[in-house]
């Protein structure tokens, strides 16, 4: 039991000392092409991994997109926001992830993808709140769920990078939702057709509202 625990232990801070790294590394972005329901439908798949019966209710635009973006940076970004509120909240509560974009009709604009991560968790105390984003702070402060506080850190990084930016509003007890806003490329964006379900299993949501 003793060696399992030490195992534990190592395997947290090692995940939490990559966090910092790859918040740390300066390497310019990478950008490629991906649809917004590929995109939604790899990383809900990922994220709910090793949660066995969870489902994240999903809502993208209403037309297909295709983006040119830092994929695997948004990923990253998005995976660990939608673990934590998975991780931080009950079983059959809801987690939702939408996708919207912001500017796109405008040529004087640059064109934003927004994406919100929402919970109906336990939320962050509001003396936590100006403190989430800091190094090795931990905003769940919950001593069944293990971590040493470089997630959010490498969060802001990495949206930082992207020249995005990343907002949050959170009320103890009713749940937490994360915005994020980064500048896009669009590619292409055609007229849904009609179709019964989108994202499979997920159902759709609204968590910005």
């Amino acid at each position: 039991r003793m060696k399992k625990g030490v195992r534990d232990i190592s395997t947290i801070l090692d995940r939490g000392i990559k966090l910092l790294n790859d918040a740390e590394d300066e390497t310019l972005p990478f950008i490629t092409e991906i649809s917004l329901e590929t995109f939604a439908r790899e990383i809900t798949t990922s994220a709910t991994q090793g949660f066995e019966g969870r489902v994240i209710q999903v809502e993208l635009p209403q037309n297909t997109i295709i983006a040119r973006m830092d994929v695997a940076s948004l990923r990253s970004v998005a995976e660990h926001l939608l673990s934590n509120a998975l991780k931080f909240s009950t079983t059959g509560a809801m987690v939702a992830l939408k996708f919207a974009l912001r500017d796109c009709d405008d040529p004087a604009e640059q064109c934003h993808l927004v994406m919100y991560v929402r919970d109906r968790g336990i939320g962050i105390p509001e003396d936590d709140q100006p403190f989430i984003f800091e190094r090795f702070y931990r905003a769940y402060d919950q001593p069944n769920v293990p971590g040493i506080g470089a997630g959010l850190y490498h969060v802001k990084r990495l949206v930082e990078r992207l020249d995005g930016r990343i907002e949050f509003y959170s009320r103890l007890g009713e749940g937490t939702e994360f915005v994020i806003i980064v500048p896009v490329e669009i590619v292409s964006s055609e007229p849904l057709e009609p179709h019964p379900k989108r994202g499979g299993s997920n159902a759709p949501a609204s968590p910005s509202e």
